[in-house]
């Protein structure tokens, strides 16, 4: 198994969730302390989670703009737009 990131795949291809890495940082989100912590992550994870970003679901990229942000992520049934570096934490194998 060949592990990969959202930003080998192109438009169309499919992939399996592997796992949701937890030690995944979001200091992107700014300045502010709280966006830093341990528990934000987890919150994240958590929100992916309930998405549908399960290990062993399906995803698909559908729609890749010219600037490469947001990427239209399918799953399941349902289109989901996710940055780039919000997607890091996806561990991925080809499908």
């Amino acid at each position: 198994m060949i592990k990969i990131s959202l930003k080998d795949l192109k438009t169309g291809e499919t992939a399996r969730i592997v796992k949701l890495k937890s030690e995944h940082s979001l200091t992107h989100l700014g300045n502010n302390p709280l966006n830093n912590n341990q528990l934000n992550n987890r919150s994240y994870r958590q929100k992916l989670l309930a998405m549908g970003f399960v290990p062993g679901a399906l995803i698909t990229i559908g729609h890749i703009p010219l600037l490469g942000d947001p990427v239209e992520i399918k799953i399941d049934k349902t289109s989901i737009a996710i940055r780039k570096h919000e997607a890091e934490c996806l561990v991925l194998e080809r499908a």
